[in-house]
């Protein structure tokens, strides 16, 4: 018998900017970390701290839009910067990833295997153009 993994995501549709904006008052930054896949995203918006507020389940190809519009509309009410991070995963996220560096989003490509070894650790993040330290943990 085989287990399920269930998340608590929610379906893009049903999430305004000011419901996640409500969720994240208080935080100097917004995180957003993107599961990159070919078709079904999962993201979760959080703060610096490494607190994620909600989970959010997205259609790459018809729905992209409308999640970066979520992403600066949250952004713009809580009055903050937005840093995304995403996983290196062949052109899946390539789209995404130019939209979001496009509307002035710093993005961040962080390998799921480099991130599993390094937990708790102070790490690097490769962004998308070069390979910057952060300050702090993101997530």
């Amino acid at each position: 018998m085989s287990k399920t993994v269930s998340y608590r995501a929610v379906l893009i549709e049903k999430v305004t900017s000011a419901m996640l904006a409500g969720l994240l008052v208080g935080a100097t930054k917004l995180v957003v970390a993107i599961d990159v896949a070919k078709t079904k995203m999962m993201a979760g918006f959080g703060r610096e701290d490494g607190g994620v507020a909600r989970l959010i389940r997205f259609e790459s190809l018809t729905e992209t839009r409308a999640f970066v519009d979520l992403v600066l509309d949250t952004a713009a009410i809580l009055g903050v910067p937005v840093e995304a991070l995403m996983e290196p995963s062949g052109t899946y996220g390539e789209g995404l990833r130019a939209l979001l560096c496009a509307r002035g989003v710093s993005v961040f490509m962080l390998s799921p295997q480099r991130v599993h070894r390094a937990r708790g650790v102070r790490r690097r993040a490769e962004p998308a153009r070069r390979v910057v330290p952060l300050e702090q943990p993101a997530w």
